[in-house]
């Protein structure tokens, strides 16, 4: 008995923080709370994915409930090595908490987890995430769904991260059973949002994303550290696979058909360039292509992000203001996930808000209720950082007033344009915004500081080149979406600029408000792809051109979106980068020096502040 509760003590502190996206799997006993099953569904072109499905316990043969889909590329479940089976009885869940699905099944729902083609148990090839194969998938296990004899024919979709993508996609089929939609931490637009932020490759996270899934892929659990691959034997086989035999299969082809992500964004510097492995532009597999089928379906969505989820803040945003099913969005103070609550002003960095009840509320109205959509209200329910507060609005972006502060001499901001004067910095290649930034929040892997947290920022913006404005007379609340406007020039023919907006307190503490990138050489495009309050640049090859060197131009950086509010007595900065080398890959022609031009209405900050006033 003693040996027993030594072990699974062990067990519980190994397994606790298991994640391989974003969420911790919950390795508690806990199989009381469902009924489990898993086997292999065959598809129109004779692919076998597999697929792990939860009941509730109680559940009588009579009773008719609703269905929660998961369409996941990280691996539905894995399973302990023979010693330690008797120790967990069920799957351990891999991406998806287990706290969610004992949530969901409790409380009368099915949940039913499928590994992607290609992924997981799954058989198949990947040669592009979120393909159009995995959408068509989903249609068919949602057929499979209403045929089941407890299906009451309505079901939902969620999923945090790539799973919350799928969850959103899977609308694009169309399908009549789908009722509702809760997206977390997703991704509208693959290019802008996620691979190429600013036109500027996200290459350190996508090396450690590819290599993450690519090691899933192949069964390979080596990066849980040694400890935790004692317990675990790899991916979960269906029910039907005793022997593991199909599984084995599908493992020794995947080196020689499954694309390699970073191979493959590596040779993809504009929006409109050829996914070589399927030869077609990576914006096949985005959200934002699939709009006008999304908004046809009808079903209602509720969407949750944070501000501090890469350049995912702007997804959120996006998706709110292009999908008028959208019912209501949810924009707080959290990171990837969200797994940490963020803001510099928190006491700690627990999420304290039960997202959970309101998720369950919203499927609850749509799946057991039945009731019809379009009958709410639209709202976005948003978080003003440093105010520490919630806010709701109906419209985004909200009405507030454009205040124009300019870069000046001496390294102020200042309320007037100054006479004409040239900065001259230079670049420091170790600049970055630092481990626990919110371009590591997006894997485990990637957070080498071991939460998202923006501690004082002296050490970072020290590399910079810092604009002070003076103390506030009032508070500032910034809120939405700001642009700062440059007259720069470079020694080589190629450059970046890296924009970051400070909170600085009369005691010297540096807090982070939000930040902007920029590839310079794209220019205006003339028309927006989707709607959403930035400059036009399209991102596309036609729309790019190098600098030459030493000549001067004129860029145009938009910052991610935010609610912050400074308060009186603070100052805001303003500092400028030339690079981010710890999360984005550096230009081919590295310039040592980048000249501001300031004076003659040439460098500026756009601010859209809730109140306009005399703040210095």
């Amino acid at each position: 008995m003693k040996r027993r509760i030594w072990i699974t003590a062990i067990l519980v502190l190994l397994f606790a923080d298991i994640s391989f996206s974003n969420t911790s799997t919950d390795f508690s006993a806990s199989a009381k709370k469902y009924t489990y099953t898993s086997f292999y569904y065959t598809t129109r072109d004779n692919v076998n994915l597999a697929v792990d499905v939860f009941l509730p316990r109680k559940l009588q043969v009579s009773d008719k409930i609703p269905a929660i889909l998961y369409m996941t590329r990280y691996v539905r479940s894995v399973q302990l090595k023979g010693y330690a089976r008797w120790l967990k009885r069920g799957p351990i869940l891999g991406q998806i908490r287990q706290e969610e699905i004992e949530m969901f099944t409790s409380n009368g729902y099915a949940c039913v987890i499928v590994d992607a083609r290609g992924s997981g148990a799954s058989g198949g090839k990947r040669n592009a995430d979120f393909s159009p194969d995995e959408i068509e998938d989903a249609r068919e296990i949602l057929d499979w769904i209403v045929n089941q004899t407890w299906s009451n024919g309505r079901v939902g979709t969620t999923g945090v991260s790539y799973v919350g993508t799928t969850a959103e996609m899977i609308l694009m089929t169309g399908h009549p059973a789908l009722k509702a939609c809760v997206p977390r931490s997703n991704i509208f637009d693959i290019y802008a949002d996620m691979t190429h932020p600013g036109g500027i490759r996200q290459a350190p996270f996508l090396e450690i994303w590819g290599t993450t899934t690519s090691n899933l892929d192949n069964n390979d659990f080596a990066f849980l550290g040694m400890l935790k691959r004692m317990f675990v034997s790899g991916i979960n086989p269906v029910a039907t696979d005793k022997k593991k035999q199909d599984l084995k299969l599908y493992l020794s082809e995947r080196p020689d058909r499954n694309y390699n992500v970073l191979k493959s964004v590596s040779k993809i510097d504009f929006r409109d360039d050829i996914q070589p492995d399927v030869a077609l532009p990576i914006d096949t597999f985005s959200i934002h292509k699939g709009i006008p089928k999304i908004v046809a379906s009808g079903v209602p969505i509720l969407r949750i992000g944070g501000w501090y989820d890469g350049a995912l803040s702007a997804s959120l945003i996006k998706g709110y203001m292009n999908t008028p099913n959208t019912e209501t969005a949810i924009m707080g103070p959290w990171d990837h996930g969200p797994r940490f609550c963020a803001s510099p002003y928190a006491a700690d960095a627990h999420v304290k808000e039960d997202l959970y009840a309101i998720i369950l509320n919203f499927f609850n109205k749509y799946l057991k209720e039945g009731r019809q959509p379009g009958l709410a209200s639209r709202k976005m329910v948003y978080y003003t950082v440093g105010a520490e507060r919630w806010d709701t609005t109906e419209v985004w972006p909200v009405s507030t007033e454009a205040y124009q502060f300019y870069f000046a001499a001496n390294h102020t901001l200042a309320n007037k344009d100054p006479r004409p004067y040239t900065y001259q910095y230079d670049i420091d290649y170790t600049a970055g915004s630092g481990g626990g930034s919110r371009w590591n929040s997006q894997t485990p892997a990637y957070r080498y500081d071991k939460m998202t947290r923006y501690p004082d920022r002296a050490a970072q913006t020290a590399k910079n080149i810092i604009f002070d404005s003076p103390a506030l007379k009032q508070k500032m609340h910034i809120l939405g979406h700001a642009q700062v406007v440059l007259r720069i020039k470079y020694d080589q023919p190629e450059g970046q600029v890296f924009v970051y907006f400070d909170d600085v307190a009369p005691d010297g503490t540096i807090r982070y408000i939000t930040e902007g990138m920029l590839k310079v050489g794209f220019k205006d495009a003339g028309q927006k792809i989707y709607n959403y309050p930035a400059a036009n640049i399209s991102f596309k090859k036609e729309d790019y051109s190098y600098t030459g060197a030493n000549e001067w131009v004129n860029v145009v950086v938009d910052m991610l979106p935010i609610s912050y509010e400074i308060p009186e007595g603070h100052q805001l900065r303003i500092s400028i980068a030339g690079a981010d080398a710890e999360h984005f890959e550096l230009p081919v022609h590295q310039p040592k020096t980048m000249d501001i031009q300031v004076g003659g209405n040439t460098s500026f900050v756009k601010l859209p502040l809730l109140k306009k006033n005399s703040f210095f």
